[in-house]
């Protein structure tokens, strides 16, 4: 959580999602921001011209775009959110870039967060859970992009 807390650098933060509204956004209106977004952020990144700085994945059906995932990794100033079973998949060179957290499936109800497994949420949305990492870490402001359903064509 600390190299999350110092990616946001007190900024406000820009939740990028892929619904139709991103297309009016351009990477120079996002300038002071700390962008985030969730799974495919080389689609979002193509439409603003800009890198995002914290990416959250989880999903099992993610897994089939790891190099991806790699090379988001090996850039820098930015960090990458993902549940404690996707990281076996990832090098370990980029153990320091990585927040850790873990997420009941829909049908298990686990018990509330401890000292060993602080990051532990029910199952919600991927932006949802990013959401509460970023809260957590000490984004004063976020403003969502994109969150009006749908998806980009």
């Amino acid at each position: 959580m600390i190299e999350l807390t110092r990616i946001i650098n007190n900024r406000p933060v820009a939740v990028l999602l892929p619904g139709p509204s991103l297309v009016k956004i351009r990477g120079e209106q996002l300038n002071e921001f700390c962008l985030a977004s969730v799974n495919h952020y080389w689609i979002i990144e193509k439409l603003i011209g800009r890198r995002i700085d914290v990416l959250l994945t989880a999903a099992v059906e993610n897994k089939d775009y790891l190099k991806r995932y790699v090379d988001f990794l090996s850039r820098k100033n930015n960090v990458f959110l993902t549940e404690d079973k996707f990281v076996e998949n990832l090098p370990t060179t980029y153990v320091d870039k990585l927040v850790l957290f873990k997420a009941d499936a829909p049908n298990v109800i686990r018990q509330i967060p401890t000292e060993e497994e602080p990051l532990t949420f029910r199952a919600l949305p991927s932006f949802a859970i990013l959401l509460l990492l970023l809260t957590i870490a000490g984004a004063k402001k976020m403003v969502m992009f994109g969150a009006d359903g749908g998806e980009l064509k």
